[in-house]
């Protein structure tokens, strides 16, 4: 599935030897942020930031 929504941003027949470093960074940003319905439509970067809220208190 993950790399399903890699090639969303990186196209297919693209070598990962040709991706730069900040190209790299975008495509995980865009992920991290990206709702899914596993997480009840919230982003990864949202649940962790919730799980470390709660471990903080």
């Amino acid at each position: 599935m993950l790399n399903k929504l890699i090639r969303q941003y990186i196209l297919k027949g693209t070598s990962f030897k040709d991706i730069d470093d900040k190209q790299i960074r975008n495509v995980r940003m865009l992920l991290n942020n990206r709702p899914g319905k596993s997480l009840d439509f919230k982003s990864p970067n949202e649940v962790f930031a919730l799980l470390l809220s709660y471990r903080c208190t």
